[in-house]
């Protein structure tokens, strides 16, 4: 704490100093520091949610092994994700490169390869930061050549097959070309695996 703080004494009942010390313990700080944080963490506002959506949130997450809150995080995440300063991604491909030099394996060079795609997404989608907008612009434009001389079929159902979608999130981009989860899980195919439209 700063010597300007305030300080006072605070008379606490003995369970609850008992559990502040396990608690400052675990996360390896001081009580003072742990009862600091949990003061301010009281008046941040909590994320409300109407309990209609949580209900849908919870049954879709349960039905896929997570609890409502590790699903909330895990859209979240996914939604929001950390930016890369332009000078620190640079950095991790260097570091990347040195491995592949050190002895090439199919392995490395597609981790390269995979992390020059990403960071070049990242410059065309604003997650990378710190480049000054003619290099990114420059950039941007021989990214665009490469990728219209590719298969662009092929690099957007690549690009689709992510990691971090679940079963049901694939199955859902496949039939409607977006990742919406619904409470009650969907018919795959209505009208049997050999008809592909509505019967007359």
């Amino acid at each position: 704490m700063a010597r300007d703080d305030l300080h006072f004494r605070l008379r606490i009942p003995e369970d609850l100093k008992r559990q502040i010390e396990q608690q400052a313990e675990r996360n390896a700080r001081s009580m003072t520091a742990e009862i600091v944080q949990r003061l301010e963490e009281s008046f941040r506002e909590p994320l409300i949610l109407p309990t209609a959506l949580r209900e849908r949130i919870k049954m879709y997450a349960e039905r896929n092994d997570r609890t409502a809150n590790e699903e909330i995080l895990r859209l979240l995440n996914r939604e929001f994700p950390v930016q890369w300063p332009a000078s620190e991604r640079l950095e991790y491909l260097a570091d990347l490169l040195g491995i592949i030099k050190t002895g090439a394996s199919d392995e490395h060079i597609n981790n390269f390869t995979a992390a020059v795609e990403e960071t070049l997404d990242g410059i065309a989608s604003g997650r990378v930061t710190g480049l000054e907008e003619d290099a990114r612009k420059r950039l941007l434009a021989l990214w665009k050549d490469y990728k219209e001389r590719e298969d662009w079929e092929a690099y957007e159902a690549a690009k689709s097959a992510v990691d971090d979608l679940d079963l049901e999130e694939v199955e859902s981009l496949e039939r409607n070309g977006t990742t919406e989860k619904f409470a009650e899980r969907p018919i795959k195919n209505p009208y049997g695996d050999d008809d592909d439209g509505i019967p007359f």
